[in-house]
């Protein structure tokens, strides 16, 4: 499945058979030797030899004659498969780039992939994330190619966590490890007050609270609808009706500064991982993709003893309280009407 060839003799005449400019970072990339060298090797496959810049071009105008629907300013930059050498136009996803929105004279380095099945365009990847990754492929411990051009092996970049716990604070934790006489004394108190835990920066427009076990729900009824901004994380505790330890009675999640004036029944929520997580619901699921929500959940679940503010992805971030199995009600916190925060009760009777 070969590249758009670059011969710098016949960059003029081809650009003039389509009509518009190649990608300049595409051109400036390939007439580069040592570049040329590595992604000319027949491992790799980056560059048929029987196929010409002209051939190339020609498979641009094919591919219009045989699907109509297929972008009439698009110029193929990758083709399909072959089959006994032929390349054949009804296999495999086809790459190709758009002229540039501010310059239409040119391409641009985005590359889009039509499915000729679907028979619809997507976006892919920049022209540089492709042609970078052929160099992987030669990256091996066996391999001289790199060595021989003069590059040096790229290093391998550490994979970094899904999920990032930061810390929560000394004071909370100190409460939290306190027993025995020592603890009813404390708790005594401290009843009824609300000790800060985190910071949480929202995003999107809803605080989702869910088993720690579960993505955030879109459906109505199932989230606080809030504004983006920071919010001040904080948990009243009491003791524990089965020992001697302290646990979070309840958790608040309130728009930094808000003067509360309404404290409503919202829904309630299931909970049979033993913690409940109040997801920045947009952020995750934009940041997130769906193949990889099962390891951040699971991850999660690495970091629930104790009460955390995690950052997912990018930035994204999920609040995570140890709670128990049970069920336990929601109540939205309101300010002159609006949503400013979300409260959940792990105590029953409250």
């Amino acid at each position: 499945m070969p590249w758009f060839p670059i011969v710098a003799d016949h960059i003029d005449a081809v650009e003039a058979q389509l009509g518009i400019a190649l990608p300049q970072t595409y051109k400036g990339v390939l007439l580069e030797p040592r570049v040329a060298a590595i992604l000319s090797d027949r491992l790799l496959g980056a560059f048929e030899p029987d196929y010409s810049m002209a051939d190339f071009a020609g498979m641009t105008r094919v591919l219009r004659d045989a699907h109509p629907e297929f972008p009439r300013d698009a110029v193929v930059a990758f083709c399909g498969q072959f089959e006994q050498g032929v390349v054949r136009l009804d296999w495999g996803y086809w790459r190709f780039w758009l002229p540039e929105k501010n310059h239409p004279e040119r391409l641009g380095d985005t590359l889009f992939c039509w499915n000729l099945v679907k028979r619809k365009k997507n976006r892919d990847a920049s022209t540089l994330e492709w042609l970078t990754s052929y160099v992987q492929i030669v990256d091996g411990d066996d391999s001289t190619l790199l060595h021989e051009l003069g590059y040096a092996a790229p290093m391998p970049v550490p994979e970094l966590p899904m999920v990032n716990p930061l810390p929560c604070p000394a004071d909370l934790l100190a409460q939290l490890s306190l027993r025995g006489p020592a603890l009813a004394g404390q708790l005594c108190d401290l009843a009824d007050s609300w000790l800060p835990c985190a910071q949480m920066k929202v995003q999107g427009n809803c605080l989702c609270p869910r088993d720690l076990g579960q993505e955030p729900s879109t459906r109505a009824g199932e989230s606080v609808k809030v504004g983006p901004g920071v919010y001040e994380v904080s948990v009243r505790l009491c003791q524990s009706g089965m020992g001697e330890w302290p646990i979070v009675h309840s958790v608040r999640v309130l728009l930094k500064d808000a003067a509360v004036d309404e404290r409503t029944a919202a829904f309630t929520v299931d909970v049979d991982m033993a913690a409940v997580c109040v997801f920045d619901r947009q952020a995750l699921l934009r940041q997130v993709p769906v193949d990889g929500r099962d390891d951040a959940l699971s991850a999660m679940s690495d970091i629930a003893e104790k009460p955390c503010l995690a950052v997912i992805g990018k930035n994204a971030q999920a609040l995570i309280v140890a709670s128990g199995d049970g069920t336990y009600p929601v109540f939205r916190l309101a300010a002159a009407g609006v949503g400013v925060g979300l409260e959940i009760v792990f105590v029953a009777g409250d």
